[in-house]
């Protein structure tokens, strides 16, 4: 059987443009090591492009409703269409490419057994000393602050960062799906008239 150590030592600041923490890919560091931009692991060429063929759907069906249904009904009909679309897709942009608050592990911790703290502030896989509101996530192999859920359609985890952002994406998309409803009704209340 395998058993894991913990060593001390400082992996320094992260200087380059791209770099992969667990399984996910991490983009423009800011000066602490922490990446501004990630894209989880359901992104990548060989689990397919979630993130994209998502993105497309929300604009296909956007580019529909905007240029074959909305015009039938109205003007006004068109322009909260745009707001709630956009809102919608930028929504969706942010929740997908910001960071979720994946924790950068600045000083490594190896032991020899005598540890001042409970073994379930550490972390064995990013070898790493958890806060309480970290978890880690067993599908991008990082741990993230404030963790909500790993969410297949974003292609990562919910967190810190972007719980705003997915909020506003579940708001949205319930405003998205009532426009939707009233749109229909107010283009097919003529046939059944």
């Amino acid at each position: 059987m395998e058993r894991k150590t913990l060593d001390v030592s400082d992996s320094g600041h992260r200087t380059s443009f791209y770099q992969k923490i667990g399984k996910v890919h991490c983009f423009s560091f800011n000066n602490e090591g922490t990446p501004r931009i990630t894209i989880g692991p359901n992104c990548n060429p060989h689990t397919g492009p979630i993130f994209l063929i998502t993105l497309l759907s929300l604009l296909s069906i956007a580019l529909f409703f905007l240029f074959y249904i909305c015009p039938q009904v109205g003007t006004i009909n068109i322009l909260i269409g745009v707001l709630i679309f956009l809102s919608e897709i930028l929504l969706y942009i942010a929740t997908a490419l910001i960071n979720q608050g994946i924790v950068v592990p600045n000083v490594q911790m190896k032991s020899t057994g005598d540890f001042n703290f409970s073994l379930e502030k550490i972390c064995l896989d990013c070898n790493l000393t958890k806060s309480d509101e970290t978890e880690h996530c067993k599908k991008c192999r990082v741990c993230v602050e404030e963790f909500d859920h790993h969410y297949i359609l974003i292609g990562k985890c919910v967190g810190k960062h972007t719980i705003k952002y997915f909020y506003g994406l579940i708001i949205s998309s319930l405003l998205l799906l009532i426009f939707a409803i009233t749109t229909l009704f107010f283009r097919y209340q003529k046939n059944f008239s």
